[in-house]
């Protein structure tokens, strides 16, 4: 919970400091990765979770993993490092008007 907290605290932190750098769903999907990653991590920790056989690896750890695997793919698609193939119409466009 302690990680999960840091890690919130810094993306709210990295989303204030670079304002106009982010996109939207930037802080979701970087979230998903710090998140998967803090979860794979703890796993190694706790020896009451199924392991996959043969191997150290729970099957916690995997989804984690996964979870951290689509939000780097997010994040990537989002800044135009990834182009995939169904996603090329995926342009937002949010205008937000003040009142």
């Amino acid at each position: 919970m302690v990680l999960n907290i840091l890690a919130g605290l810094f993306l709210l932190w990295y989303a204030r400091q670079y304002k106009e750098r982010m996109k939207p769903g930037a802080i979701f999907s970087a979230w998903l990765v710090l998140a998967g990653i803090i979860r794979a991590f703890i796993e190694f920790f706790r020896p009451d979770q199924p392991l996959i056989p043969g191997t150290a690896v729970t099957y916690s750890m995997v989804v984690s993993l996964l979870m951290a695997l689509a939000g780097a793919v997010m994040l990537l698609v989002r800044y135009g490092k990834l182009q995939l193939a169904f996603a090329e119409n995926w342009k937002v466009n949010i205008k937000f008007r003040n009142r």
